[in-house]
């Protein structure tokens, strides 16, 4: 794995000196917009603090755009996000990304682009404009989105499902990936002309459950590094109801997330902000990639996660950038130009990212194993969502399986480590963690 920054790596700061728990849960106002985001949807949801940072994350990198950029050794990095939320059904994907989406909504619309823009659609949105071309457009009302924005797509699923049909538009993947990395694109149009997008920005936020993930992604799209260029968030079912959204407005504050958000994307808009990378950050960045080379090499099917690990470290530095910029606009510490990433936000986006790596992994995994290795994990998924404890019969109905599966499907479980044995027909279905 080559080094983002070209330094070399201390030899005491071994992959153990990581210390994830070094980086406790969000304390209120942490991380500016994230802090308070991640406080109002927990009061929404009411759901555990610390759960909803990327979704935070990927709002402000819509609002900033690639104006905050950070020069590495193999390039230039913006801070756009591409985040999946994989969780069942009622865990509260939708009503998240709707509030992210009422919050663009309201204080730059011109950043949110259609849910369902396709790969031909996007480029035509991002394009570059004429001086004319931009006028007129401002004249009929129609938004120029000019290379930066976010797609927020409730189920992504049948995205996915399109995107592998052969009858789609061939290169989809590899379309959509070059607008991620930021690179100009130009791109011949079915007509004969040319589209050219200059650095394009594009975030995304998606969600589906791990099911329909697992039902319509093919192992080839896996590999391609399209999906590693996702950082993925799992998120459990709710424990508890949601509250009204009158009292989490008054608890969450939810005016000061438009005005916090506002103010990132004011900042920002007055020249382009380099982040700044010192000595102490920039090893302990090295450090974690010696510590996912030694992972790697310790998977077992290291080749199947081999793009997710080319990709870890730069969720890493896009999160620290994004983190870094939101707390310093914050306490006003920021300076119009420059933005120095700070320990605090490199430490909570490597906890972040190593959340996602094993969402990923799970997830991934899921493509390749076989049908009672998948049912295993779906009951492991059920349990941890019902107490971790459940009868047979209840297992049965709510999965949908007769009594061979059943049977065939505990004997995975069991012989995995993910329920304790079942002696008798009676005996609970118990999660070993439970």
């Amino acid at each position: 794995m080559a080094k983002t920054l070209g330094l070399s790596v201390v030899p005491d700061h071994a992959p153990s000196a990581l210390a994830m728990a070094e980086v406790e849960t969000l304390q209120p106002g942490q991380f500016g917009f994230v802090g308070l985001f991640d406080m109002f949807m927990s009061h929404v949801l009411q759901t555990e603090e610390d759960e909803h940072i990327l979704l935070g994350a990927a709002v402000i990198a819509a609002a900033i755009g690639r104006q905050l950029q950070s020069q590495l050794l193999h390039g230039t990095y913006y801070p756009n996000l591409w985040v999946l939320l994989l969780a069942p059904s009622g865990a509260g994907k939708t009503t998240q990304m709707r509030q992210a989406q009422s919050l663009l909504a309201l204080t730059m619309a011109d950043r949110l682009l259609p849910g369902s823009s396709t790969p031909e659609s996007l480029q035509d949105h991002l394009r570059d404009l004429t001086p004319d071309q931009l006028a007129e457009r401002r004249k009929q009302g129609i938004p120029a989105y000019l290379g930066e924005g976010i797609i927020i797509r409730d189920e992504y699923s049948r995205h996915l499902r399109m995107m592998q049909s052969p009858t789609y538009m061939a290169n989809a993947a590899e379309q959509l990936i070059e607008l991620y990395d930021g690179s100009t694109v130009v791109q011949s149009t079915r007509a004969g002309g040319v589209v050219r997008i200059s650095q394009p920005c594009l975030s995304m936020v998606a969600a589906t459950t791990h099911a329909r993930f697992n039902e319509v992604v093919k192992p080839e799209l896996s590999s391609g590094g399209y999906l590693a260029r996702h950082i993925f968030q799992e998120l459990g079912a709710r424990t508890r109801r949601a509250i009204s959204m009158a009292d989490a407005v008054a608890v969450g504050d939810r005016p000061r997330l438009g005005q916090e958000l506002a103010e990132l994307r004011r900042m920002c808009s007055r020249a382009i902000v380099a982040c700044q990378w010192g000595e102490s950050v920039s090893q302990r960045l090295l450090a974690y990639e010696l510590f996912l080379e030694r992972e790697k090499e310790a998977e077992a099917r290291a080749e199947d996660m081999d793009p997710y690990y080319q990709r870890y470290p730069e969720h890493v530095i896009k999160l620290a950038m994004i983190l870094s910029y939101a707390s310093r606009i914050s306490d006003g510490s920021v300076s119009a130009q420059a933005c120095a990433i700070t320990m605090p936000a490199l430490l909570k986006a490597i906890q972040v990212t190593e959340r996602s790596r094993a969402a990923s992994r799970t997830a991934i995994e899921g493509l390749t194993a076989s049908p009672m290795v998948r049912e295993a994990a779906r009951l492991v998924r059920w349990l941890q969502s019902h107490g971790g404890t459940a009868s047979q019969r209840d297992v049965m109905r709510n999965l949908h399986w007769d009594a061979d599966t059943a049977r065939r499907v505990r004997q995975t479980a069991e012989s995995r480590g993910d329920i304790t044995p079942i002696k008798a027909t009676n005996d609970p279905w118990e999660l070993v963690s439970a």
